[in-house]
């Protein structure tokens, strides 16, 4: 257990002042850009919700005292999860007339989640406060507030917060079971070694952070996660217990409302593993919240085989059309992917009143997951994924043999081209989300990948025939995306426009007639940025591979002089070439900046590649094998490409990259020659800290020692002679990248007396959160690239 300490406002003020640090002046210029308008439509309504995020943090937030535990960083003041990107209104709007509301108070400015009720009339939502999370409801048919909650609700797990019952009269919400009990203190009894022991159990895990370690972690973790769930009149304020006070990952209503299906974490916990792989029981309750039927109980699931599934019922969940039955999967490979079956899973279907034998109604040759059902009942769509080969077919059919299975698609699950994208769904007036049919026909939205770039699309697709009709498709030389539907016709759809030169937007289009109507007012903020070129670039490794990626230009770009270059970047994996070569990404978006994009360099005179394309090819379980090598050959074929272009100067090159780019740019460091300087954000560098498998790679270490060494930066930290910053949140709680690895990564360059820098940045997280944080990070590159690529 690790406690954070606030630091009193004064002394931080005085420290922040003189240790932040803000980045050139034509940065800072376009830092501050006003909040985009977003909107999300009301289903089966023409009405809208209108919206704008946070984009900053405060220090002062962030550096609230706070705990690790179990996998999780809650809040102490707040008995809440962190919440990032609050929205800061909610505005409800006709798009069929000038009638508009706004849905909060002006103090209500931190919105953490809102969710409507299945009959559209109510608008519920989460307000963030100083000492806690709290409930407002409003009437969507004039926007008043019905209800404003004086009890804090328990945001330890905050997707639970916000459920509607399927008749929309009571919102199913998790109260704070230890609510006005003190925060427990540590006993001397609690102090005492730690202490993990294992007999012949073979448990192959991931790299966590923020576990829990000791007994006392254990009462913390009761503390701020039980939760009594209740039953809420918004009209009345009157609330009604349901269940028994517990630790719940999900507490879901059937869709006849006569039944609950919730999973209860046990004790006793794990100090190896987070909460979500705890001990866990699946209850079936009946309407009073009473036990009506235990589903499965399973221990603590911390022998998963690497890329593998658990055994056993896994994810029960409702079937949306039907008054009340459970559905859910089991593998039979014992949950391991590189165990040879005829058929990998199986899909039960267990009606109420449950007391029956589960009936088998579908077996997947390979990992099967369900897409969707739809309103009728019997239909469903699924997948069946092949591990090895990274296939993903998709199927038409039933639960209840009414539908022969059709295959509808099957494609590499890297294929971009062939892609037919997203099903369009919708609510049935139970709130359940369904897959949207019309006459047989489903919708189908996506990117839209060519080897032009991107072009989105919205397609309807004829189940029976296999027809595909295109409704929709981004026009040249604009960026288009479908967003949702409207009312309850398909002629009517949302979409987002965008060009080069006019920010994103939100409009009604009319499908037959091509007419369209603006719905937000998004201004072009800064000019200046207009003036920055791109261009989505395509070019070929040595081994006649293509790669891709987007260039930015300066805004004073002068054709007749070189630039120094920052490549940014991204390792993915693929099984064939094809694939790998495939484009991605448009020219034609508007350029806009979020936290310390790399983009903002533009403004400072550099040019940048951003998302160059760093494919990693070969068979699944030996990839990794050339991923050095491969990495060399891309970085090279980029700069190859925009020097035979004459944009750049090739001596004056950086890398960069976040998370698995900062490994990958440590690497190319480590066994290249071609840069001049890189920065590595939040990454991991010593692979033998990460033995159990990262990204991709489900090989443990013991496996391919010869691998995890040499693609191990800091095994390799002799060799790096080119400069690095390295840069690193101080409260980092993804997997795999403790702040610890940039500081071991730092004492191992600078132990072989390489240059190398390590930035630490307080309170903040795998992500950069605060608005001084961004603009520390954005000074800290500007001067290091400087310092090497212009001044050097």
């Amino acid at each position: 257990m690790k406690r954070y300490v606030t630091l009193l406002l004064l002394l931080a003020s005085l420290i922040f002042a003189d240790g932040y640090k803000l980045p050139p002046k034509a940065i800072l210029d376009v830092f501050d850009a006003p909040d985009d308008q977003f909107i999300t439509a009301v289903t089966g309504t023409d009405k809208v919700i209108e919206y704008t995020y946070s984009r900053y943090e405060s220090l002062e937030q962030l550096s609230q005292e706070k705990l690790s535990l179990a996998g999780k960083i809650i809040y102490i003041a707040l008995h809440s999860e962190k919440n990032s990107y609050p929205y800061k209104y909610l505005k409800l709007r006709d798009l069929n007339s000038d009638f508009s509301v706004m849905l909060n108070p002006e103090e209500d400015n931190k919105i953490v989640g809102f969710k409507i009720s299945p009959d559209r009339n109510l608008l519920a939502y989460t307000a963030e406060k100083n000492d806690g999370v709290f409930i407002r409801i409003v009437d969507l048919n004039d926007g008043k507030m019905i209800f404003k909650d004086t009890r804090k609700v328990n945001m330890s797990l905050a997707y639970l917060a916000l459920q509607w019952s399927v008749d929309s009269k009571h919102l199913i919400i998790p109260r704070i079971y230890y609510e006005g009990n003190p925060v427990p203190q540590i006993s001397p009894s609690e102090i005492a070694p730690r202490i993990q022991e294992s007999y012949g159990k073979v448990s192959q895990v991931r790299t966590y952070s923020n576990l829990l370690e000791t007994a006392f972690d254990v009462r913390l973790f009761d503390h701020f996660f039980t939760s009594i769930f209740v039953i809420l009149d918004p009209f009345t304020g009157k609330e009604l217990p349901i269940g028994e006070p517990g630790i719940y990952r999900s507490f879901d209503e059937s869709p006849d409302g006569k039944y609950y299906l919730v999973k209860k974490v046990n004790n006793p916990y794990s100090f190896t593993v987070p909460y979500y792989r705890f001990a866990y029981t699946f209850n079936i309750l009946d309407k009073e919240g009473r036990q009506f039927k235990e589903l499965v109980s399973k221990p603590i699931q911390d022998q998963i085989p690497i890329g593998g599934v658990e055994t056993g019922i896994r994810q029960p969940q409702w079937i949306p059309s039907e008054n009340a039955t459970i559905w859910w999967t089991e593998a039979q490979d014992e949950g391991d992917p590189k165990k040879q079956v005829a058929f990998r899973d199986k899909f039960y279907k267990y009606p109420a009143p449950f007391n029956k034998k589960a009936e088998l109604f579908l077996k997947t040759k390979n990992r099967g997951y369900v897409s969707g059902f739809t309103k009728d009942k019997g239909a469903l769509i699924y997948l069946d994924y092949d591990r090895d080969k990274e296939w993903l077919s998709t199927y038409y059919g039933s639960y209840d043999g009414s539908i022969d299975d059709k295959l509808l698609f099957s494609r590499s699950d890297n294929e971009k081209y062939e892609d037919p994208g997203e099903f369009v769904t919708e609510k049935l007036t139970n709130g359940f989300e369904v897959i949207k049919v019309r006459n047989n026909n489903v919708f189908l939205y996506g990117q839209g990948y060519s080897p032009e770039g991107n072009f989105p699309f919205l397609n309807k697709f004829d189940l029976g025939s296999g027809k595909l009709e295109q409704l929709f498709r981004s026009p040249p030389e604009t960026y288009e995306t479908f967003s949702s539907m409207t009312g309850n016709d398909e002629k009517r759809i949302i979409i987002r426009h965008e060009t080069p030169t006019e920010p994103r937007n939100y409009f009604i289009l009319d499908i037959g007639s091509g007419n369209r109507e603006q719905i937000t007012k998004n201004i072009d903020h800064a000019p200046q940025i207009r003036d920055i070129k791109t261009e989505l670039v395509t070019y070929f490794r040595e081994d006649s591979i293509q790669l891709s990626g987007k260039l930015y230009l300066p805004p004073d770009y002068d054709p007749d002089k070189r630039y120094p270059l920052y490549i940014n970047a991204y390792p993915r994996e693929f099984t064939d070439v094809s694939t790998a070569s495939q484009v991605s990404g448009s020219q034609y978006t508007y350029t806009r900046f979020w936290g310390a994009s790399i983009i903002y360099l533009t403004l400072h005179g550099y040019v940048v590649l951003n998302g160059a394309a760093m494919p990693v090819i070969g068979d699944v379980d030996t990839r990794n094998d050339t991923f050095v090598k491969q990495i060399g050959m891309n970085a090279k074929a980029a700069i190859d490409y925009l020097d035979m272009r004459g944009m750049i100067d090739r001596e004056r090159v950086a890398v960069g990259g976040h998370s698995y780019g900062a490994f990958m740019t440590a690497n190319l460091l480590a066994y290249t020659d071609y840069f001049k300087a890189g920065i590595a954000k939040s990454g991991a560098y010593n692979r033998t800290l990460t033995p159990f498998g990262f990204q991709s790679e489900e090989r443990p270490y013991w496996e391919a020692k010869e691998f995890y060494q040499k693609a191990s930066p800091f095994m390799n930290a002799e060799k790096i002679k080119t400069p690095l910053l390295l840069i690193h949140g101080a409260d980092d709680d993804n997997a795999g990248t403790y702040p610890m690895q940039s500081e071991r990564m730092y004492a191992a360059v600078k132990g072989n007396g390489g240059d190398v820098k390590l930035v630490m940045l307080p309170y903040e997280g795998h992500g950069y959160q605060a608005r001084e944080s961004n603009l520390h990070v954005l000074y800290e590159i500007c001067e290091w690239l400087d310092k090497y690529l212009k001044n050097d």
